[in-house]
C-alpha cells in the first residue's frame, strides 16, 4: 500500500509528525498485545484440553489484552484509512463538496471520541470500587473502561488534527485522497 500522508510545514507538520507517532506507537502496542494473547490461548488451549490443566487467570488476562488491542487498533484503522467509508460518494464531487463531507465526518469522529472518553471515564470511576476477578492482580476497570478513555482520548486527538488540517488545508482533493480510498 503506497504512502498516502500529506506532509505539511511547520506547526501544522509537527503536530502531524506528532499524532503519528502516537498511532505508530499504538499499532506497536497492538502488535504485541495480539502475538501476547494469541500464545496466551494456545497455551491455554493445549493445557486444558492436552493435559486437563488450564491456568487460572490465562483466560480473564487474554480478556484484557484483547480488549486494549481492540481499543488502539479502532484508532490505528481510523488515521491508516482502514476504515469502511463510502469512497465513491466523494470521488466524483467537487472539491467544496468533498471538504464539506470530510469535515462533517471529521466533526462526528471528534464528537463520538468525546463520548467514549467521558462516559468511559465514569464508567471507570464505578467499575473502580469493584473486585479483582478472575485471577487478575486488579479490577475490570483497567480492561474494560480504561481502554474505552483511551481510544476516545487518542480519537479525539486524532480527529481534532484531522478538523483543523481540512480547515486549513486548501486542496480537499488531496485530503480525500488521504483519508477516504478512492480506487
Amino acid at each position: 500500500m503506497k504512502q498516502t500522508h500529506i506532509l505539511h510545514d511547520g506547526v501544522l507538520g509537527r503536530a502531524k509528525s506528532a499524532v503519528h507517532r502516537m498511532i505508530t506507537l499504538e499499532q506497536w502496542i497492538c502488535v504485541i498485545f495480539s502475538a501476547v494473547f494469541m500464545l496466551l490461548m494456545m497455551l491455554q488451549v493445549i493445557l486444558r484440553y492436552v493435559f486437563n490443566a488450564p491456568l487460572y487467570g490465562v483466560d480473564e488476562c487474554v480478556i484484557a489484552l484483547m480488549v486494549w488491542y481492540s481499543a488502539l487498533g479502532v484508532v490505528v484503522v481510523y488515521w491508516e484509512k482502514g476504515h469502511a467509508m463510502i469512497g465513491f460518494v466523494i470521488k466524483y464531487t467537487g472539491p467544496r463538496m468533498q471538504r464539506f463531507i470530510l469535515l462533517v465526518s471529521e466533526l462526528i469522529v471528534v464528537i463520538i471520541a468525546g463520548v467514549l472518553a467521558k462516559y468511559g471515564y465514569e464508567l471507570f470511576l464505578l467499575q473502580k470500587a469493584t473486585q479483582p476477578v478472575g485471577g487478575m492482580p486488579f479490577n475490570r476497570s483497567f480492561y474494560f473502561a480504561l481502554p474505552v478513555v483511551i481510544m476516545g482520548i487518542s480519537m479525539l486527538i486524532a480527529g481534532a488534527f484531522r478538523v483543523f488540517e481540512t480547515i486549513l488545508i486548501e486542496d480537499a482533493t488531496r485530503l480525500a485522497e488521504e483519508r477516504v480510498s478512492l480506487d
